[in-house]
């Protein structure tokens, strides 16, 4: 649980460092200045619902190898987060097309979606008592966080990339 607060943390600073003025690049963004700025708005929003969801039910749960007799109790955590992922997806959409960096943009959206997706099937495992198919999705979603990240990047609103972390 530790660990979750560390990066809670960390995501915070993130997105006070870019949405606070404090960034180490200089140039547009992928998405031009005012969009980032938008997008960053949607993202630290994104960021204090994730932080309303509560603490995970479980401290010693491990998604690797999970307890399934747990497995109900979860269910209700992650239809938090889905509830979370839904909003932030159709908040990210209303923002319609960045002047540029369309494609970044486009990828940023699609790996919010993948990261939905995710959560949904996690939260449907959790329902079935299915711990193989809950560890297996949540080992895709070490990798769906760092697309996630990439995209953000990519886009010129890396911030954004730490609302899954």
């Amino acid at each position: 649980m530790a660990f979750r607060v560390v990066l809670a943390l960390a995501a915070v600073a993130g997105l006070c460092a870019a949405g606070c003025g404090g960034s180490a690049h200089t140039s547009s963004p992928a998405v031009g200045s005012q969009f980032q700025h938008e997008a960053l708005v949607v993202c630290r929003a994104a960021l204090t619902q994730r932080h309303a969801e509560g603490r995970f039910p479980y401290s010693n749960f491990n998604p690797s190898h999970p307890d399934p007799s747990e497995l109900s109790g979860v269910a209700p955590f992650f239809t938090k987060a889905i509830a979370t992922y839904a909003t932030w997806l159709h908040r990210m959409q209303a923002l319609g097309q960045p002047p540029g960096g369309r494609t970044a943009w486009a990828d940023l959206l699609k790996t919010i979606g993948v990261q939905l997706q995710l959560h949904q099937d996690q939260r449907a495992a959790a329902l079935r008592g299915d711990p193989a198919t809950f560890a297996s999705d949540y080992q895709k979603g070490f990798k769906a966080i760092d697309d996630l990240q990439r995209a953000a990047d990519a886009a010129g609103v890396s911030a954004c990339g730490s609302v899954d972390r």
